[in-house]
């Protein structure tokens, strides 16, 4: 899974919260934050628990899904169509 950096960013300030609260809420390392934060892609198992700790509704927002070539499932058609799904 991949992320859009700058919506992460915008969550964790918006929320208050550190990278190190966010990993230790979510359960995973402090690394796979940072390399959500570089642009890099984090396995399917910390994937699970980031989604599951943020939620789905937060976590579609936050997913980069044209950089992971899927389309959101959760968004309806006329957005994905509309926007490419892939709003900043």
């Amino acid at each position: 899974m991949k992320v859009k950096i700058k919506r992460l960013l915008l969550y964790l300030e918006t929320n208050g919260l550190s990278k190190e609260a966010l990993a230790d809420g979510a359960e995973i390392g402090v690394s796979e934050i940072d390399s959500l934060l570089n642009g890099e892609a984090v396995d399917e198992p910390t994937a699970r628990k980031l989604i599951y700790y943020l939620g789905a509704d937060t976590a579609q927002g936050l997913i980069d899904w044209n950089a992971i070539g899927k389309v959101n499932p959760l968004a309806c058609k006329a957005d994905n169509e509309n926007k490419g799904g892939n709003d900043e």
